[in-house]
């Protein structure tokens, strides 16, 4: 099985200390918008603590004066959503579950040099902004805060969605949202799809559950943040595996639901639970 498309930031143990001088944010193409999010922002909102960052690259990480969160994060042209993952020195599952500013955005927008995070009815959840830099401490990974960076694969995951052949049509929110159940011989166990009108997506192969946040592109691109999930053997189907490997989604004339990964191969064909 591939990798997620959004790999998840390794987990490091980091000691924030003052600013230096942040590197000049990288050019974006302004048909990939989502794409200026990648940097280090100093983050401003409710109930967080001075000299908090924000990593966003190919993950998401949180660099908290106590503590640090790892996680995932996409966006198309306007929308944003990210998970917490995971979580090291004083933090808490409780601290990943109270990151509304975060987790609960669902929005973006431009603000002076740098962005502001919006809630579902456009108040602003955080803002984020070029602002000095993270310094480096003796138990501070040097990677962790080097200059985030604009990859080739980060672009690909947003411009170039899958292929569809064989009658089959980009899937949309309206088409998408629902229980779905792999279009295979039925097994001991129940594995399932659910994507919900909030942009959440729960999953099963039938022993394993797990979730993530999806979003569609304009272009057709179906984007996930990745997940985590147990590691029970059973015979059932690894659709977690199948919703981390597909750039889009399509819908066939019958009404059944593929996932396409970037070779063009129907990767997984699910049918609507009834």
């Amino acid at each position: 099985m591939s990798q997620p498309r959004f790999a998840v930031v390794v987990l490091l143990a980091v000691a924030i200390g003052g600013c230096s001088t942040p590197p000049p944010p990288e050019p974006v193409s302004t048909e990939l918008p989502q794409l200026g999010l990648v940097g280090m922002w100093r983050v401003t909102a409710q109930g967080v603590e001075a000299d908090t960052w924000l990593r966003l690259e190919n993950g998401a990480a949180i660099l908290a004066p106590d503590c640090e969160l790892d996680g995932g994060w996409i966006a198309t042209e306007t929308e944003f959503a990210a998970a917490i993952m995971a979580w090291s020195g004083e933090c808490t599952r409780g601290h990943a579950e109270t990151a509304p500013w975060l987790t609960t955005a669902t929005a973006y927008r431009s603000s002076g040099d740098g962005w502001e995070l919006l809630a579902d009815d456009g108040s602003v959840t955080a803002t984020l902004e070029h602002d000095g830099w993270p310094e480096v401490r003796d138990n501070t990974d040097p990677a962790l805060v080097e200059p985030p960076t604009v990859t080739d694969e980060l672009i690909a995951n947003y411009a170039n969605p899958g292929t569809l052949t064989g009658g089959l049509v980009p899937a949309t929110y309206l088409t998408i949202v629902g229980r779905w159940i792999p279009d295979t011989p039925p097994t001991s166990s129940a594995p399932y799809l659910r994507f919900t009108d909030d942009k959440k997506v729960a999953m099963s192969d039938g022993c394993n559950t797990s979730s993530s946040r999806w979003l569609i592109t304009s272009g057709g691109s179906l984007v996930t943040t990745g997940s985590m999930t147990t590691l029970v053997d059973c015979d059932g189907v690894d659709v977690t595996g199948a919703l981390s490997e597909a750039v889009t989604a399509g819908i066939a004339r019958d009404g059944s639901l593929h996932l396409i990964d970037e070779t063009g191969t129907d990767i997984g064909a699910y049918v609507r639970e009834r």
